[in-house]
């Protein structure tokens, strides 16, 4: 049975893109925590019951910083994806040069298997 090559194929550039636009977004992701919270502030400040307003009080500062953690999440799932894209970019980079050296050196040295397994002369 023939082993399965197993490679990723990477366009990095469409990957940087997408990280880039994805840390862009994070504006959004905090202003939304904002509205939230603003949302939460107002509602508690029109209800009647002291208890029900605590309780929304409450609620709010429970997940308003939960929202802005997202928020810098986001920030970081962008930039570790970015990031990844520059790696397999450089890498790309990096091989294609190495690969290049290490053959223009085998081409130079000539082949190894030009003398004869059985030790007579070659004929060259």
């Amino acid at each position: 049975m023939e082993a399965a090559q197993e490679f990723i194929t990477v366009d990095p550039d469409a990957v940087g893109q997408a990280g880039r636009s994805t840390a862009a977004t994070t504006g959004a992701w905090r202003s939304w925590g904002n509205r939230t919270r603003s949302q939460f502030d107002v509602t508690t400040e029109q209800v009647v019951n002291s208890r029900l307003a605590r309780a929304f009080g409450d609620y709010a500062a429970q997940w308003q910083p939960k929202i802005q953690v997202i928020a810098e999440e986001v920030v970081a799932l962008g930039v570790g994806t970015t990031s990844a894209a520059n790696t397999v970019d450089n890498g790309d980079v990096d091989s294609a040069a190495q690969l290049g050296t290490q053959t223009a050196l085998a081409s130079e040295q000539g082949s190894l298997l030009s003398r004869p397994i059985n030790g007579s002369s070659a004929a060259v």
